[in-house]
């Protein structure tokens, strides 16, 4: 199955999950502004079925702060990409309470309805950011029950607790 992503990251942590091939797609789809995750790959999916003439999957991802009500939801990209991990940090700093959840949504469109699922893993947000990655909120994230961030963590385990992994398995699931 295809799968739109520009991250071969992405893609290469998907495969592990699944164990089967996905398709890498590279489509400049335009991504609405919305705090729903939802919503968002409901749009990208739709887009993508228009562009390729097929149902292919889409992802997106949040990152939800309990002491900010919620935020930065899918916005995270931009927080990091703005005023980076260290500064996410910062506004942080002066709430006591730092749990959080990470989200990912996987959806597809099939010509006439749109699909998803949800995976989401509690945690909280780690004090100082744990080694440099290019991949996203992963060196500030640290899953319940577990002492490192997913960027700290083995591969293997990461894939058996992330919000990737719980969304992926869905898909996977409904697939086979």
């Amino acid at each position: 199955m295809k799968f739109v992503t520009w991250n071969i990251n992405k893609r290469k942590e998907a495969n592990a999950i699944v164990w089967w091939k996905l398709e890498q797609v590279v489509l400049d789809l335009e991504e609405i502004q919305e705090i729903d995750v939802v919503k968002i790959v409901e749009a990208k999916a739709k887009a993508a079925y228009e562009a390729l003439g097929e149902p292919a999957l889409c992802e997106d991802v949040s990152l939800v702060f309990d002491a900010w009500k919620g935020l930065p939801w899918p916005q995270i990209k931009w927080f990091i990409q703005t005023v980076g991990r260290e500064g996410v940090l910062q506004m942080l700093s002066s709430f006591e309470n730092r749990k959080a959840k990470a989200i990912c949504c996987v959806g597809w469109y099939d010509g006439q309805k749109a699909h998803h699922v949800l995976g989401v893993c509690e945690g909280s947000i780690a004090q100082t950011v744990r080694w440099v990655t290019d991949f996203g909120f992963d060196p500030i994230f640290i899953p319940e029950g577990y002492d490192q961030t997913f960027v700290e963590m083995p591969r293997e385990i990461k894939n058996q607790v992330s919000h990737r992994y719980l969304a992926w398995k869905q898909v996977k699931d409904l697939i086979e």
